[in-house]
């Protein structure tokens, strides 16, 4: 390789670590609260599922990008033994999608608040 060619090269990437490169992070973009049925079963792990089951059903009418449980803001999953034995479950959270780009007219959540 020519020292020509190696300056040159050197000069294109020197340029390229110098301009400004637009970053943007990911955000979570949420919806309005949702609480699913209340679930019950004999089985807690068994009310649960269905409990979780239920808010899916709801978060999807966003889109199948909104059924993360896992990102889901304000996110509950109570549980309760009734008085027969079962245990009656209920989940309630605002389902969120993660966007590269942030939509207009979003509005940035602060942990430990219920907006």
């Amino acid at each position: 390789m020519s020292r020509t060619l190696q300056l040159v090269g050197l000069a294109v990437i020197g340029v390229a670590c110098v301009l400004p490169i637009e970053a943007r992070a990911a955000m979570a973009l949420c919806e309005r609260l949702h609480a699913g049925e209340v679930a019950e079963d004999k089985s807690e792990l068994v009310a649960k599922q269905r409990a979780l089951e239920s808010w899916l059903v709801q978060a999807r009418k966003y889109g199948e990008q909104y059924t993360r449980w896992g990102i889901a803001w304000n996110r509950q999953l109570d549980c309760a033994r009734t008085d027969t034995g079962s245990f009656r479950c209920k989940a309630v959270g605002r389902p969120c999608a993660v966007r590269q780009v942030p939509v207009d007219g979003a509005i940035r959540l602060k942990r430990g608040t219920s907006e």
